[in-house]
């Protein structure tokens, strides 16, 4: 990426390390941003990703964890294969699509928040305890 003349700034984001930035500090770094790259091979939940997408970020990342439940392909970011070449051409077309990918991300990312899904969430669990059947959708 530096090669194409693209700034970039890699950070692990380990939340069990024991120099980390706080909450704040890492809000301010996502909406420094444009583009978060999601590299893992294993994930539940990327964090990182979700908290990008929220500060405005375009997210590219491997069909990883709950990814494939956020990510609508070059529509709100993009997937790739775990593979250099894919990632720089998505980080490419990330940045030439940033106002358009970050907007609909911005729509789309609003029913991850606590106060939807947890309603959601409620919903599920009483038809679960009631013996009803049920679909979830995040």
């Amino acid at each position: 990426l530096r090669s194409a003349d693209i700034p970039c700034e890699l950070l692990l984001v380990d939340s069990y390390a024991r120099e980390k930035r706080n909450l704040e500090e890492m809000a301010a770094w996502y909406n420094e941003g444009t583009v978060l790259v999601c590299a893992s091979s294993i994930e539940g939940t990327p964090n990182p990703a979700l908290e990008a997408a929220a500060c405005g970020c375009t997210v590219v990342t491997t069909p990883v964890g709950n990814m494939p439940e956020l990510i609508r392909d070059d529509l709100n970011g993009y997937f790739v294969s775990a593979d250099p070449e894919a990632f720089y051409q998505a980080v490419q077309r990330a940045i030439s699509n940033y106002r358009r990918l970050a907007h609909a991300m911005q729509l789309d990312i609003r029913r991850w928040d606590w106060k939807h899904a947890s309603q959601r969430f409620y919903r599920l669990f009483r038809e679960v305890l009631m013996g009803v059947p049920t679909r979830f959708s995040p």
